[in-house]
């Protein structure tokens, strides 16, 4: 996934700030007066929907405007003069660490070490020789080593922008490391060697603003690093010497000046919270050129190894123990694998014990749960782009760590599933290369389980979210619904735990939308209520199937980027008035009518305002009883199968599914339900009646709105209705 943080970096000069600027002030004005741009939806055949801004819009102008700014300050070469003004701030040498980390006894003097030992490779190559698919990750791993190129010219692309860096250097480049090592190949050692004296003669790994601590940069690192590990005992002495001396020097380069915040440039995205993903690509270079030299003879490392475990510590503490992503599911794939492998050669190399101790082995559990194999997609909230998609990549192997960690044999299986199905051949007949990462994180010692035994629904707590399914299969019907704090809980404790001058510290949630109490319902291959694309539109609350009032947004809505939180506590927020507010709309008329309805679809028994079930339901929440007394006992019995235009619950005995066959596949509209209240009269209050009477009067509106707009789509004609075949 490309991001748009990186660009966010606005220039001092004064022809690049005057738009910027201008287009701040043009998006703050519409943003007070309450404009927002109108979203075009045309329903394509796959479900997606296509969105486009009306040309009659302010917002067109505005995003012109930042267009042209932000990537005029991108393209722009760094100038020898902030070069300079970057290396001053470097110090001439590094503090004297007291009792720096020390390399496990079993990697000092060893090389190669940092993903891998020659013992290590030896075992691989005889799994590779019994295991079909280990054999097809090699193969995969020796074809991207050939596709790979040596870097060329003065400033090749991987050093000028991250894109490339990112594409060559840590989703190609890495396939050498292992090919070298498990076929010694003459031809791959020679590009190696090319490689890494490119990269000695090149003066900067990123020659842009982020002077040598951009995201690219730290891929560049990243690849030299494992690169240099890997044929370390064959290069030649000086050679050797030479590479080892300019890791360190880049090493100390991102740490000073991106880590210390040392760099000229006055953006620090990456550096304001533990969480975001460009953190931990920075991390990850760091790690891999620490303890590839760590060991040096003549080379101090021993204070940079004591920040890095600190930064390591830092990361961990603050990593959601769920291994749920903020951003979506969409960044958390982007991110992960970065994380992953620094954590992988810390516990490698030092022996902490970062993997088995955090969040990062449940990580995989976002993936499945927010996937819809009908559609190949993701059904996530925040920034994904929740399109078909039958890439599988470097990012989606790295989350067969979680079973390689936890033994799971479901997980196992359901990972593997996943594989087979984004294995698509393209036009040829040819199906993707796997990537190097499947010799990394896949461990085929766990076993294989069965993917349908795994539990189809799964509470999120971090976010506030939970998913759940009638089944694993390409016709299964998906619900998802989320009601945490914008950045969840884990990072809004960090906030409120770590103040800046009295006020809680800042976080990066660029990638979050003003979206709380946002649902999404798949079904097939088609979405009913979509969860929302990325930065197609403006990313404001009317985009997601949830509230607005007096048609505003919720708070920290924001047509763009969404901005830093002001002082509240978020969580107090989605804590202590959805107390009383929120819980009487998703109980009382989002909940129950959305379980009622899916009822006909999936054999979930209809939920009353007690939450009781139907005999002879099936509860996600487990357990049955009595339907006597409900307000539903009235709903017609569907026993013979079928959902008629006209009845829109049903009571199902167990066992019973009423999805019929022509259905999977064929949902292919898009539902966008935003409900609008109004509000009247006297503003303000706080008590718990006045919070009650609220919540009262909003539960009427939601559950009029819900009911008009389902019902609208159930008719003949609706979308539902057509997705149903009738």
């Amino acid at each position: 996934m490309k991001t748009m943080e990186t660009v966010r970096n606005f220039s001092r000069d004064a022809f690049l700030f005057a738009p910027t600027l201008f287009a701040l002030l043009l998006m703050t004005t519409g943003v007070l007066r309450g404009r927002r741009p109108k979203a075009n939806r045309e329903i394509t055949d796959n479900g997606c929907s296509k969105r486009s801004i009306s040309m009659k819009s302010p917002f067109l102008l505005v995003a012109i405007v930042l267009f042209i700014a932000i990537f005029t300050t991108l393209a722009a070469a760094i100038s020898p003069e902030e070069i300079k003004a970057n290396l001053d701030k470097i110090p001439a040498a590094d503090p004297v660490a007291t009792n720096p980390p020390q390399l496990i006894d079993a990697m000092k003097g060893v090389h190669p070490r940092l993903l891998f030992t020659t013992k290590e490779i030896a075992a691989l190559k005889k799994q590779i020789s019994g295991d079909p698919l280990l054999k097809k990750a090699y193969e995969g791993t020796i074809a991207w080593a050939n596709i790979t190129q040596v870097p060329s010219g003065p400033k090749p692309p991987i050093v000028m922008d991250d894109g490339s860096a990112l594409v060559k250097s840590y989703s190609q480049a890495p396939a050498m490391a292992y090919a070298y090592a498990l076929d010694r190949s003459p031809a791959i050692k020679k590009k190696i060697e090319d490689t890494l004296t490119a990269m000695l003669n090149q003066p900067y790994w990123a020659a842009v603003k982020e002077l040598d601590s951009s995201m690219g940069g730290a891929c560049n690192m990243m690849m030299v690093a494992l690169l240099y590990d890997a044929i370390y005992t064959d290069l030649a002495p000086a050679l050797r010497n030479q590479m080892a001396a300019k890791i360190l020097l880049h090493a100390r380069r991102l740490y000073y000046l991106g880590h210390k915040e040392l760099s000229i440039m006055p953006y620090r995205y990456w550096t304001n919270d533990p969480q975001p993903n460009h953190r931990w690509y920075r991390d990850m270079g760091l790690a891999a050129c620490l303890l590839a030299v760590a060991d040096e003879k003549d080379l101090n490392t021993g204070y940079l190894i004591q920040e890095l475990k600190n930064e390591m510590d830092f990361i961990i503490k603050w990593y959601p123990p769920d291994g749920d992503c903020h951003e979506g599911a969409g960044y958390q794939s982007f991110g992960y694998t970065a994380i992953a492998t620094a954590c992988a050669m810390m516990d490698r190399n030092l022996g902490t014990d970062y993997l088995k101790k955090s969040g990062l082995k449940n990580a995989w559990t976002q993936q499945i749960y927010y996937w819809v194999p009908g559609r190949l997609s993701d059904i996530s909230w925040g920034d994904d782009q929740n399109s078909p998609s039958a890439n599988y990549g470097h990012n989606d192997a790295s989350f067969f760590l979680g079973p390689q960690l936890s033994r799971d044999k479901q997980a196992q299986a359901m990972l593997l599933m996943r594989l087979s199905k984004n294995s698509v051949p393209d036009k040829k007949g040819k199906k993707p290369l796997l990537p190097w990462t499947m010799l990394t994180f896949y461990d085929p010692t766990v076993g294989q389980g069965d993917y349908k035994a795994l539990i189809p629904y799964r509470i999120f707590p971090d976010m506030g979210a939970a998913s759940m399914r009638d089944s694993w299969e390409n016709d299964a019907v998906v619900f998802t619904f989320k009601c945490g704090p914008i950045g969840g809980y884990k990072l809004n404790e960090y906030r409120m735990a770590t103040l800046e001058n009295g006020k809680p510290h800042s976080i990066n949630i660029a990638h979050d939308d003003a979206d709380a109490n946002e649902f999404a319902l798949a079904v097939g291959n088609g979405f009913a209520f979509h969860p929302g694309v990325y930065s197609t539109s403006p990313r404001g609350t009317s985009e997601h199937s949830t509230l607005t009032v007096d048609d505003i947004g919720q708070a920290n809505e924001f047509p763009w980027w969404t901005p830093p939180l002001d002082t509240a506590d978020f969580r107090q927020f989605a804590n202590s008035i959805i107390n009383d507010l929120i819980r009487m709309m998703v109980q009382a008329t989002i909940t129950r009518p959305i379980f009622n309805f899916l009822s006909g679809f999936i054999g979930l028994s209809p939920v009353s305002s007690t939450g009781a079930l139907s005999p002879g339901g099936t509860s996600i929440f487990g357990g049955n009883a009595s339907l006597s007394g409900m307000p539903l006992a009235g709903v017609p019995r569907m026993h013979g199968g079928g959902v008629a235009h006209d009845e829109m619950l049903a009571i199902l005995q167990e066992g019973e599914r009423v999805v019929p066959k022509r259905m999977a596949g064929s949902l292919g509209h898009t539902i966008a339900t935003t409900i609008q209240i109004n509000v009247t009269g006297q503003q303000g209050g706080g008590g718990d009646k006045d919070g009650q009477k609220l919540g009262s009067e909003i539960a009427t509106i939601v559950q009029a709105e819900f009911d008009k707009n389902l019902d609208r789509h159930l008719q003949p004609g609706g979308k539902l209705n057509r997705g149903m075949g009738y």
